[in-house]
């Protein structure tokens, strides 16, 4: 990592604000990759919010070593073997550990240990185990031993794969029985995504030197094979030989983990440690970075989707707004300038707008099922996008607004300037039918009152009325823009996209690149206003 120690909290608030934008990134569209989208962005969130962010604001707190291995491979005895103490059970039972046991040194209970046990309870559960000691080891490392890689818990969480978001290094333990395993691998994939550190470790090794040796060999053959190490080299393991007695801390003599624990004493020296951090850091963050560019790609995705079958929603609603401007303009409404008041006459137009809003929502659903995710966008709402909606409020309260609007195009049109209430009302039930039926002549009346601006004020009339109708009918189309929303989509993807640039040049300036304008990298401001206006979209 280039960021020097004043660049750190920078560091650790940028990437705050980036599991923010992540955790309420619009991944709602039910195309393929979104589930493998959501899964990177949930534990990108997750190692932001309960790793880096924390390990950023305190880089001198003791290294954080995971335990983990499959079952019956010997976690729990190479810890007390590390202890010489019974820190964690051991046994035939399978798995022996079912809760993660954390042992650490009681000097730290001043500084840093409630809150890092609760981040550990809030990860794991409450009922983590927690061993205080005075080994010299712990000073400066923490050890969490973990379940089995593919134990599942009664909830289904699945915790040594939880515990990973808390730890700046993994101790991997296998065995010549288990390491051929499908699970441990995966877990191993899952260590390397993150980008977190590992020591493997050879448990229960067969006494014979020759089987020592030729086990050792194939398990760095198959980790290089793996790209878990870079060179198939054996003295890159630490192997520990079987025994068949166990001290009574339920743990091997000092000597079987000797390497192991200087290794990890070596990683966690006050000397070294911040550099180690910073480095596991920095690797933490490239991780991330890649990953988020992977959620970027998906939002772009599905932005361009959206955008097309928006398009679709927009060409149908259209085409059913023209047609009624259309019918305005030539008369097909005179039916309803026939009724007695305007409040009937609105009621027999919502049936006439309800029907042309469902005759756009036919023609969009038609138009989505020919396109892979206007199926599945269907298929998730039933029927219930293939007819317009039966809430008729919009187009009622469309029709209210224009009257009132033509009450406001009376009063200032009217001869002598503006109207009082009564003349006001009078001249609305006049004009409302000229609106509706071209054809009708105006009253005498209704001549003297605009004797020069009586068709301003019906052609204004008629463009405010299908200005209306274009709204009840967009009122009915959010329900397919509700979606797809991609414009929030779009938003998104630019303001993550900003964010990962800035986190880059932090870490790496020489990897930054110019944004294509402005709005590519927008202010906190400039985001905040986006969501905004995307919320009240």
């Amino acid at each position: 990592m280039r960021a020097n120690g004043d660049a750190i909290p920078t560091l650790r608030d940028e990437l705050a604000r980036l599991g923010e934008l992540l955790a309420s990134a619009p991944l709602r569209l039910p195309t393929p990759d979104r589930a493998a989208a959501l899964a990177i962005r949930d534990s990108i969130e997750r190692t932001i919010r309960e790793y880096l962010v924390p390990r950023l604001a305190d880089p001198d707190a003791p290294i954080v070593a995971v335990v983990a291995g499959p079952g019956g491979t010997g976690k729990s005895t190479l810890v007390n073997s590390l202890a010489q103490d019974r820190i964690g059970n051991t046994g035939v039972k399978r798995p022996t550990t079912v809760d993660p046991v954390l042992w650490a040194h009681r000097d730290h209970a001043s500084r840093y240990w409630s809150e890092f046990v609760a981040r550990v309870r809030q990860r794991m559960g409450p009922a983590v185990e927690v061993v205080i000691g005075d080994d010299q080891l712990t000073a400066n490392l923490t050890l969490i031993d973990t379940p089995p890689v593919d134990w599942t818990s009664p909830d289904g969480r699945r915790p040594a794969l939880d515990v990973l978001a808390l730890a700046d290094l993994c101790v991997f333990v296998t065995s010549p029985t288990r390491y051929a395993d499908a699970a441990p691998w995966e877990f191993l994939q899952e260590v390397r995504w993150r980008g977190i550190p590992l020591l493997f470790v050879l448990n229960r090794l067969p006494e014979d030197p020759d089987e020592q040796t030729a086990l050792v060999e194939d398990l760095a053959a198959h980790l290089y094979a793996r790209e878990l190490l870079l060179e198939p080299d054996p003295s890159l393991l630490f192997a520990v030989a079987e025994s068949g007695v166990e001290r009574w801390h339920g743990g091997l003599e000092p000597a079987a983990v000797g390497l192991l624990r200087k290794e990890l004493a070596k990683i966690s020296d006050p000397a070294l440690r911040r550099t180690v951090l910073q480095s596991n850091a920095a690797l933490a963050v490239r991780n991330l970075v890649e990953r988020s560019e992977q959620v970027i790609e998906v939002l772009d995705e599905h932005a361009v989707l959206a955008a097309h079958l928006e398009a679709v929603v927009d060409a149908h609603y259209a085409a059913e707004t023209a047609a009624l401007s259309e019918t305005l303009a030539q008369g097909g409404l005179a039916e309803q300038a026939g009724h007695e008041t305007w409040e009937r006459a609105a009621a027999d137009l919502v049936g006439v707008v309800t029907r042309r809003a469902g005759r756009a929502a036919q023609g969009t659903a038609e138009a989505w099922a020919g396109d892979e995710l206007g199926r599945r966008l269907l298929a998730g709402e039933g029927q219930g996008l293939w007819r317009h909606t039966h809430d008729t409020g919009a187009v009622e309260a469309a029709l209210l607004g224009w009257e009132q609007e033509l009450g406001g195009l009376a009063a200032r049109h009217a001869r002598r300037g503006r109207l009082r209430p009564g003349p006001r009302e009078r001249a609305v039930r006049h004009l409302w039918p000229l609106v509706l039926d071209p054809a009708r002549q105006p009253s005498r009346r209704l001549i003297r009152r605009f004797p020069s601006t009586l068709d301003a004020v019906l052609g204004n009339a008629r463009a405010a009325l299908t200005e209306q109708l274009h709204t009840a009918l967009q009122a009915d189309a959010a329900r397919f823009h509700h979606l797809l929303d991609g414009a929030t989509i779009a938003a998104a993807a630019t303001a993550i996209s900003g964010r990962v640039q800035r986190i880059v040049a932090l870490i790496d300036p020489e990897r930054a690149t110019e944004p294509e304008s402005p709005e590519a990298v927008p202010s906190d401001e400039e985001e905040r206003t986006e969501e905004t206006e995307a919320t009240d979209a």
